[in-house]
């Protein structure tokens, strides 16, 4: 090993000190001034948080991912591991979950303050909402229309 390489690698971990706190590689060791956003969600969605940014593992190496890119034939089996093991790590501090996932799955009672749990409608609720309001706009519409031409 050349001494340039030995300079290269020593800056790399300052850099990993100053930034996370630590130099170890694994979940043992954590910045408790930082945390992380879980996300548990269908694979569009996902994509969507993905690349706003919310994928980030503070140990590239060795962390698993902090998000679960959900498909119509995943079974609640293996969603209920990674809720509970994503609930149990020590620096996330906020998981999102969609709605339509959370009513999948038979999870025991969750008492811990941190992480907070946020339920999110998915995708196909939200356009179910919009498209009864503008049913029901159009309805009272040609209820008044119709109204008014028998007065």
């Amino acid at each position: 090993m050349t001494d340039r390489t030995r300079v290269m690698r020593a800056t790399r971990a300052s850099r990993r000190r100053s930034r996370y706190g630590s130099t170890r590689l694994g979940d043992e060791e954590v910045d408790e001034s930082r945390f992380l956003i879980g996300l548990v969600a269908e694979e569009e969605i996902t994509l969507g948080f993905l690349l706003a940014g919310i994928g980030e593992c503070p140990y590239r190496i060795v962390s698993p991912k902090n998000y679960l890119g959900v498909k119509k034939d995943t079974p609640a089996a293996e969603i209920e591991h990674f809720f509970i093991d994503l609930y149990n790590r020590k620096h996330i501090g906020i998981i999102l979950i969609s709605r339509e996932i959370m009513d999948r799955l038979a999870l025991p009672e969750l008492k811990k303050p941190l992480p907070v749990i946020l339920e999110f409608p998915s995708r196909k609720a939200l356009l179910d909402m919009i498209l009864a309001r503008e049913t029901d706009a159009i309805k009272e519409h040609r209820f008044l229309k119709a109204h008014e031409l028998n007065r």
